[in-house]
């Protein structure tokens, strides 16, 4: 669009009317006009590539203003259609498409080293905004509070679980993420699991003590001998058989996921040495991997808190 107005700007005759193709459809239908509720608000320029979207339509006003012929129509082409159908046998707009991308390619395994966390600020945007991550320019709001919170919560997390730094950073997040984001619809107890703030006795029992126990329900006979704690409900020897069942699908998963056998016999050993704190041996080759996690923790293993030198070597 940019290019068809600065050709303008040269031409001394009117130019026939032109088409513009784009693989990405949801910009084909942003560009056709302004939408009502896109008219400059605070809110809408937070909008996901809203700097390059005020950047076309103030250049489809300014073509309008030049010529009604001038405006080129934008419209949607498939990306990647090579991969079915040979290159002779596309469409002309196809073939250029698949040559865009080509050229793309290339250029980026040309520069291995360039940059590309920070985005050139466009005209019409008028200002960025920058972290540490780079330019930020789709869910600005969510991206700044996690700027603001990710250090303190870091820092926070080491104090309290004991950690060294290089502990923390070690822990696959990550994996950890997209573990979490699994069990959306119960993110509430999840996150009170995560936190080790589940309603077990020890922390219900601080609000009403007259009506709440803190001792374990189903393994104390009520004297108070066995508190339950947010580690405690999967350790609880009463719990025996969600603990062989727990244990038989962990092994399934771990055979589904091909683990090789000596990983696969320690992370077994593992947990079951956070269910039952028992110690366990740990062949030669693998002591520093059960180390990395030891660091860590077995019991964040419930958690989905997993040394990347485990994943690692599982792959």
């Amino acid at each position: 669009m940019r290019f068809v107005y600065r050709v303008l700007s040269f031409a001394t005759e009117t130019m026939s009317e032109s088409r513009l193709h784009c693989d990405n459809k949801s910009m084909v239908a942003s560009s056709q006009e302004v939408p009502a509720e896109w008219k400059r608000t605070p809110n809408s320029t937070q909008a996901s590539d809203y700097d390059v979207l005020a950047e076309l339509w103030a250049t489809r006003d300014l073509l309008s203003a030049t010529t009604a012929r001038s405006c080129p129509a934008v419209l949607h082409i498939k990306g990647h259609q090579d991969k079915k159908i040979a290159y002779e046998l596309l469409s002309l707009p196809a073939q250029l498409n698949v040559d865009a991308d080509k050229l793309a390619g290339d250029y980026m395994a040309a520069h291995p080293d360039k940059d590309y966390t920070v985005v050139p600020i466009l005209p019409t945007s008028g200002v960025q905004l920058h972290l540490s991550a780079g330019t930020i320019t789709y869910n600005m709001k969510k991206e700044v509070s996690m700027t603001r919170t990710t250090e303190p919560m870091k820092q926070y997390m080491i104090k309290k679980h004991g950690w060294e730094e290089d502990t923390f950073l070690d822990i696959e997040w990550e994996a950890h993420k997209r573990a979490a984001n699994r069990h959306h619809k119960q993110r509430a107890t999840l996150n009170k699991h995560l936190g080790n703030f589940l309603p077990v006795g020890k922390v219900v029992s601080r609000c009403d003590p007259l009506k709440c126990r803190s001792d374990c329900p189903t393994c104390s006979i009520g004297d108070g001998t066995c508190l339950e704690t947010c580690s405690h409900v999967y350790r609880c020897p009463a719990r025996s058989d969600w603990t062989k069942k727990f244990m038989s699908g962990l092994c399934k998963k771990l055979d589904s996921l091909e683990t090789e056998i000596d990983l696969t016999e320690m992370v077994l050993a593992g947990v079951n040495c956070a269910l039952t704190r028992q110690p366990f041996r740990v062949p030669q080759e693998l002591r520093n991997l059960a180390a990395a996690q030891q660091a860590i923790g077995w019991t964040h293993l419930f958690k989905g808190r997993i040394s990347k030198q485990l994943i690692l070597l599982g792959h």
